[in-house]
């Protein structure tokens, strides 16, 4: 059994838990596990979004759509 807590922010996520033996084959002692999870594209935007094997610029829909209006 595993319960802990995990908090989300907008660049990173934190978890925490304990990791709990439920019978004698999973083991005596207690774990404990922490995570720090960080969202590289929204660090650092610039370097993430885009193609990687693309030599064409990106366009974004709403840059296409509005083109289209006018």
């Amino acid at each position: 059994m595993n319960p802990g807590l995990s908090y989300v922010g907008k660049t990173y996520q934190v978890a925490a838990e304990a990791i709990l033996p439920l019978n004698n084959e999973a083991g005596h002692g207690v774990g404990f596990r922490m995570q720090l999870l960080l969202f590289l594209d929204d660090l650092v935007p610039s370097a993430f979004g885009k193609p990687l094997l693309s030599s064409r610029s990106t366009v974004s829909t709403v840059e296409t759509f509005a083109s289209k209006r006018d």
